[in-house]
């Protein structure tokens, strides 16, 4: 201070503006270590947050989704069913759909008592903080829960015992038919067909198609992708920790890390693709797999119903379908046939009396859920 004092002296400065700047002087070394402080703080900050970068990248992708989306602005035009002669021109697939089990989703917000929906979604945000450094979610791309490994380790043992022998289950194990395997590209569908068809897995070296064109249809976080386009999926924490108990969670893992082709896959729907386009771009796909008659496709209740209500006659409904969701770990069975018109248009119909419900199986209540009216 006394060598600034001087220094202004020899200037001619006044001793006021000697002060003020000596004043000056002190505040600027007073502040230094203090700015470096706030400096070091950002940065240790900035560390820290740097994990949690893709997490909240994803969870602003999904609401941005459930903001903007189209997926449910369509309606169903139906196609009546076809005549003899027509289905005589018509080629004709085999399909089987499988629902998933109940998801973490699900079990917050579709279990009864409706109640204790806030008690259930506090315990599932906890869970979904637990997370946060990972790129897993119980929310988006919501995986299976506990329950729903029970579920598809129930349709699992039903599959490989000897009770009703339906014909469907023969082609389920892959002992009749030629089959080819395809799932959604959310996680609890590729669960729940690894789960359920871990003995077929094992017993024969075969590829499961993983498909965006069949995720769920539905404007909510939990039908939002994880999964890149072209990306290999990988497990749920959720999923290995129940499966390890029901299902073999290292069979699981196995799988996730071997069987899955992405030729398929194109990432998370956007939000400008509609639910209808997505149907009829796997209806391409399941016809043009020459290799198989039989598609088996794990999914979602809303994209199965709206299925039924675009590719079946205005007037049938059978079993409920159009009407019903499918229950949580369901199986159901039909065909549907593909023509050309004069015209040139390609028309898919599903063939009524074709609509099997196979697990549960009727004596159990059936695939779809009660809807207040008796089935047909």
């Amino acid at each position: 201070v006394g060598s600034s004092f001087r220094e202004f002296e020899v200037g001619g400065m006044s001793s006021t503006t000697a002060q003020v700047k000596v004043a000056a002087a002190l505040v600027q070394a007073a502040a230094g270590p203090s700015l470096w402080w706030v400096f070091g703080l950002f940065v240790v900050a900035g560390v820290l947050l740097l994990p949690l970068l893709p997490k909240l990248r994803l969870w602003s992708s999904a609401v941005m989704y459930m903001l903007l989306s189209r997926d449910t602005k369509w309606q169903p035009q139906p196609v009546p069913r076809l005549s003899e002669r027509q289905k005589a021109r018509a080629v004709c697939k085999r399909l089987v759909f499988i629902r998933h089990g109940e998801s973490c989703w699900n079990q917050v917000f579709n279990r009864s008592p409706k109640w204790l929906i806030p008690a259930r979604l506090a315990r599932s945000v906890l869970s979904e903080l637990r997370l946060l450094p990972r790129l897993d979610s119980v929310f988006i791309d919501a995986p299976l829960s506990a329950v729903g490994i029970e579920q598809v380790a129930a349709l699992r043992t039903w599959l490989e015992s000897d009770a009703d022998d339906h014909h469907c289950k023969r082609m389920l194990r892959n002992e009749v038919g030629r089959s080819v395997l395809a799932t959604s590209n959310l996680r609890r569908a590729v669960s729940t067909l690894f789960a359920a068809l871990t003995p077929r897995l094992l017993r024969h070296n075969e590829k499961v198609h993983v498909l965006s064109c069949c995720q769920e249809i539905s404007r909510q976080v939990d039908t939002v992708a994880i999964t890149g386009a072209g990306q290999r999926a990988f497990p749920s924490c959720h999923d290995l920790a129940a499966a390890a108990e029901h299902c073999g969670g290292p069979a699981l893992t196995s799988l996730y890390e071997s069987r899955l082709t992405t030729a398929g896959n194109t990432g998370s729907k956007t939000s400008q693709l509609t639910g209808d386009q997505r149907m009829h771009q796997f209806c391409e796909w399941a016809f043009s797999r020459t290799e198989a008659d039989v598609v088996i496709l794990a999914g979602h209740s809303l994209w199965f119903k709206s299925f039924f209500n675009s590719y079946l006659d205005p007037k049938e409904n059978p079993r409920n379908c159009k009407t019903a969701k499918m229950k949580t770990a369901g199986v159901v069975t039909f065909l549907l046939y593909t023509f050309t018109t004069d015209a040139g248009e390609v028309v898919y119909s599903i063939e009524p009396e074709t609509v099997e419900e196979v697990f549960p199986p009727a004596s159990q209540g059936g695939a779809f859920e009660e809807t207040g009216k008796k089935k047909e």
